[in-house]
């Protein structure tokens, strides 16, 4: 019996001790405690006990969760960002603010895990505020302070320091830091910079750093006077003062600079120097950018707080732009003068660039190369240049370009070339009369295996604007200019070569349709001057090809037979079977093929048709020509060579394009590839599968274009057979990588 009653009177003692460890008052968001609209300020809390209520938030970032919350609001007295600060020597604190919406409910605007978080507030606004702790690191409960106030940064206004030169007999200097405002010491704790006694550092860049000492007592009219004694043994030469800001959390290393300075000129850095090692002694360099702009002079070795001065000269064809000085530990450049003449206060090791630019490197200062008839010594430099805005063509951020102009005193033949450059160039021809409006005559990319241009074309009595600039990871030099005019009549051979320059295309780019049309024009007079100009006839036929492939609904076709460009001209090309409007295989019983008829009926046949008369007027087992192909690596030909077999794989090709039209125009396509009506939606297709499937093409009977499309199918395959053969058997090699159709 007096075991039983001493366990019920133990069992009533810790329900009454749990009775008494009630929540705090604040524990539910409806009993939240509202701190006015006072502007700093501050108050003491506690989530000790604290519960979790339906609706509170839990989960943040990565599935990381808080427990215990407790809540207040606050109404902004002002419009701009403010800051809610903790601190607490008992837990982690997770603090988020939000307001509530229409129903009550608590919408989180912004959180942080550092007990500390900053957002924009509007005056009259009612902001609620949850403080919780964060689960699973260490207690999550005890007491803090809730600081509130608007996020002014900590502006450091004046910097002064009693000497600039310590030394081992008189290793102590005093630093003088003034804020901009007189909370700044207050609010230093809410996260804007970090406490004195942790703020400051002496850095010697990128070895050793020194903490400051805390400062003593209260700073006087907001300014701290912070000693500090170099050690003995401490690195000889500058220590650049820095400081440690911290914003949400996240720390922020930083060198003090001018543009932290309010007050213009204050110093930042003190010099370690130790008399007994000799003279201390740094070094002013400099060089010019790019090297050939120009030379520069006066660096050298210099003592601490001397004068030096650097001189910029630039080399013909080169105007000076700018003195920059280099960082090269944070890899940043800051420009310190336009002045060629640059005087230096040797603080430090310093490194500086003088910039030059050729003096061509606008179009507004084009080197004008005057009238005549040829030029064979004109040159300059891309070295230095840049890319202006609205430069027409294929330019990027990045590339350095240069400019000439030219007028031609002769209506006739023009070739301009960039022979001698020591560099992979582009070259470009325009007409025009200002930037803006500037239209392409020629473009040219690897003319020669030197990686230089040519630009050939019909002159006219007109004035050419000629630009320049590199290839591929924007490579610079000396530019070589060469200009020929003939007045003899212009040949289909002419045409040829000027119109394959146009097929030609730098950085591994695509002709585009109106590259594809100027190629076009050539290829056309050409075969006007000579009918039977071989490669006249198979460049026409390609670029109508090539012109057609680019056609958005042709495209759109394609798509919507499931292919992709990425597909034909893959080695091994998969085919996605295509659904039609109700979302059926194209393959299966009753499908709606009637895709794209009238477009492939009305404009694809009658194209392929001509394309194929072109290539059908292609003799001779001998012909060879060449196509430009930007797949090749370093040490390979750049184009594929094409031959009659080539030619004749390609008319196979069109040929049975033509009759998979007759196909489609057939009432169901069904009907014809029965071995395939099991195949639905995005299963997938390959030549292997669609090869076999021809055998049932050729069995065909019934409408008119069924038989058509079996009569073209059978021509197809002839013309294979015929190419594959002649490749064979004509070739030098069976397996030549290096043709159209290896």
């Amino acid at each position: 019996m007096k075991k039983t009653t001493n366990a019920l009177v133990g069992a009533l003692l810790l329900g009454a001790i749990h009775a008494e460890a009630a929540p705090p008052a604040n524990d539910n968001l409806a009993d939240r405690i509202s701190l006015g609209t006072v502007s700093p300020t501050t108050f003491s809390g506690t989530n000790v006990d604290a519960t979790l209520e339906p609706g509170d938030p839990i989960s943040f970032y990565f599935g990381e969760s808080r427990t215990s919350t407790v809540w207040y609001e606050w109404t902004a007295p002002f419009t701009g960002t403010a800051r809610i600060g903790t601190e607490s020597f008992d837990f982690d604190i997770v603090i988020g603010v939000g307001t509530l919406d229409g129903g009550g409910n608590f919408v989180e605007e912004a959180l942080n895990t550092y007990s500390s978080v900053a957002f924009e507030a509007v005056s009259g606004t009612t902001y609620v505020i949850c403080v919780a702790g964060w689960v699973g690191f260490g207690t999550e409960e005890g007491t803090f302070e809730l600081n509130i106030g608007p996020d002014e940064p900590v502006v450091i206004s004046s910097l002064s320091v009693d000497r600039r030169v310590a030394t081992p007999s008189e290793p102590t200097v005093t630093f003088s830091v003034g804020l901009s405002h007189s909370a700044g010491i207050e609010w230093l704790s809410s996260g804007l910079v970090s406490k004195p006694d942790y703020e400051f550092w002496l850095y010697y860049e990128p070895y050793e750093e020194y903490p400051l000492p805390p400062s003593s007592g209260s700073p006087v009219s907001g300014v701290w006077q912070i000693p500090f004694t170099f050690p003995q043994g401490a690195r000889e030469g500058v220590w650049c003062l820095n400081y440690v800001s911290v914003e949400d959390g996240n720390f922020d290393y930083r060198f003090l600079e001018e543009d932290d300075l309010q007050a213009v000129g204050s110093p930042i850095t003190v010099v370690y120097d130790d008399p007994a090692n000799g003279p201390l002694l740094f070094d002013i360099s400099a060089q010019p950018e790019p090297a050939l702009g120009g030379t520069v002079i006066g660096g050298g070795s210099f003592s601490f707080a001397s004068n030096t001065t650097l001189n910029a000269t630039p080399n013909p064809g080169f105007d000076f732009v700018e003195w920059r000085r280099v960082d090269p530990f944070f890899d940043h450049e800051m420009v310190v003068s336009s002045a060629p003449s640059l005087p230096v206060a040797v603080e430090g090791d310093a490194f500086f660039l003088g910039v030059f630019r050729p003096q061509n490197d606008d179009f507004a200062n084009a080197t004008d190369l005057g009238n005549p008839a040829s030029v064979t010594s004109a040159s300059g430099w891309n070295a230095g240049g840049g890319v202006e805005v609205g430069e027409p063509g294929d330019v990027f951020e990045g590339d350095h370009t240069s400019w000439w102009t030219w007028e031609s005193p002769v209506d006739g033949r023009v070739e301009i070339d960039t022979a001698g450059s020591d560099f992979d160039t582009v070259l470009t021809v325009f007409t025009g009369t200002s930037l803006a409006d500037l239209q392409v005559v020629g473009q040219s990319h690897n003319a020669a295996p030197d990686g230089t241009s040519r630009v050939a074309f019909v002159g006219a009595d007109t004035r050419y604007w000629i630009r320049v600039h590199g290839e591929g990871g924007s490579p610079e030099g000396e530019v070589k200019l060469s200009i020929s005019t003939q007045a003899e009549a212009i040949t289909a051979d002419d045409h040829v070569a000027w119109g394959k320059a146009w097929l030609r295309f730098a950085n591994g780019q695509v002709a585009t349709g109106s590259s594809l049309g100027a190629a076009l024009g050539h290829f056309t007079q050409a075969e006007s001057l000579d009918p039977n100009h071989q490669e006249a006839l198979f460049y026409l036929a390609l670029c109508r090809l090539a012109l057609l492939q680019k056609e958005s609904a042709f495209n759109n076709l394609l798509f919507a037979l499931g292919i992709v460009d990425a597909n034909i001209n893959s080695d091994d090309p998969l085919y996605e079977v295509p659904v039609d409007g109700g979302g059926k295989s194209i393959f299966a019983a009753g499908a709606d093929t009637r895709q794209g008829l009238d477009y492939l009926r009305d404009e694809v046949a009658p194209r392929l048709d001509e394309i194929l008369v072109l290539l059908g007027r292609i003799k001779g087992n001998g012909w060879l020509g060449d196509l430009p192909d930007w797949i090749g690596v370093a040490g390979y030909r750049d184009t594929k060579q094409v031959d009659l077999g080539d030619v004749t794989l390609l008319r196979g090709a069109a040929t049975a394009a033509l009759a998979f039209l007759d196909l489609l125009e057939s009432f169901e396509l069904a009907a014809s590839l029965e071995d395939l009506a099991d195949l639905e939606g995005a299963e997938m297709l390959d030549v292997e599968n669609v090869a076999n499937a021809f055998s049932d093409l050729l069995g065909f009977s019934g409408t008119d274009r069924r038989r058509n499309a079996s009569t073209g199918l059978r021509r197809a395959i002839d013309l294979y057979l015929s190419g594959s053969g002649f490749a064979r058997t004509k070739r030098p090699g069976t397996r030549d990588p290096f043709h159209l159709f290896s």
